[in-house]
């Protein structure tokens, strides 16, 4: 017949619901543990007091489970481990690796000081001393001397650093040069631009980079040309590049190959400066790089050499 019911959902329900339909759906429980309480009432208005009760529980998805979590908390934590043990192994091979080119480089360096202040150099500053005493030019002795002492010591210091301002590799260069020309009694002239940019020290470069290709100008370019040899030296700023230039007007490298016999010294400069613009490409990331040029006269001969040496900048 037409009975009224009435139902509580315990843990859902604050109160009792009262229907007539003898079906109830509850189609979005949440998962949880619960009790559902039916009392209905006779045809003489009295409701029974023998409640209906019925226990059930809506079990959790798996994903929700505490295992389940747990689960996933920990293969995160694995996963998390793993990858930093993996970036760990590869900063150490980084390190290892960068260490190893880093005493490379060091190497290098010390076989560049050495070949920028070879035992032919000394030896001929030496003699040129010796020759100004003999004619008793003290006054040459002292001041060949005293410029000797100078390049030694920017040499040195400029040794110890990475990197120097263009002014203190101009410097060692001026220094280099005024001896050579002193010593050669002034077969050649030089000049030396630099960039007005580049003058406030903001702007630096790898230590004695230019001064193997400048003694290759000095001694494979002027000893054999028969006129008035010129060395010019520029160092300016293009976009995104130091651009730095040793140009001479000397016989040219064909030239200079067929006359030299000191085959262990000929290139030993330059293919040590070549090696180090490699590795520091290598250790740095940079783009480091250069180029060398043979001037040729009108008539194909020989007439310099043009090196050109581009390091990026900030």
């Amino acid at each position: 017949g037409k009975l009224q019911y009435r139902y509580k959902m315990l843990g859902l329900d604050t109160g009792w619901v009262y229907t007539q339909n003898r079906e109830i759906q509850f189609t979005t429980l949440p998962a949880n543990n619960y009790t559902f309480l039916l009392s209905v009432r006779n045809s003489d208005g009295e409701w029974n007091k023998n409640i209906a009760i019925v226990k059930f529980i809506i079990d959790a998805p798996v994903w929700q489970k505490w295992w389940f979590i747990l689960l996933c908390g920990l293969s995160l934590i694995y996963i998390a481990l793993l990858i930093f043990r993996y970036r760990i192994r590869k900063a150490h091979e980084e390190d290892e690796k960068n260490s190893s080119l880093y005493k490379i480089l060091m190497n290098l360096k010390l076989k560049a000081l050495r070949a920028q202040m070879n035992p032919h150099f000394t030896f001929n500053v030496m003699n040129s001393i010796q020759h100004f005493i003999v004619n008793k030019d003290e006054e040459s002795a002292i001041r060949y001397l005293s410029k000797f002492s100078r390049l030694m010591r920017v040499i040195l210091n400029n040794s110890e650093k990475n990197t120097i301002p263009v002014a203190e590799e101009v410097k060692a260069l001026a220094l280099y040069l005024e001896l050579e020309s002193m010593r050669f009694e002034q077969r050649f002239e030089y000049e030396i631009i630099v960039d007005g940019s580049l003058e406030d020290g903001a702007v630096e470069m790898p230590s004695m980079l230019m001064q193997p290709y400048v003694e290759n100008s000095v001694k494979h370019g002027m000893l054999l040309l028969k006129k008035k040899g010129k060395i010019r030296i520029e160092i300016l700023r293009q976009d995104a590049f130091l651009k730095c230039i040793i140009e001479d007007n000397g016989v040219g490298r064909l030239k200079a190959a067929e006359n030299n016999n000191d085959e262990e010294h000929k290139s030993f400069g330059t293919s040590i400066t070549q090696e180090r613009l490699s590795l520091i490409n290598v250790l740095y990331n940079s783009t480091m790089s250069e180029k060398i040029i043979d001037l040729y006269d009108e008539n194909g001969i020989g007439a310099g050499t043009r090196v050109e040496i581009y390091i990026p900048v900030n």
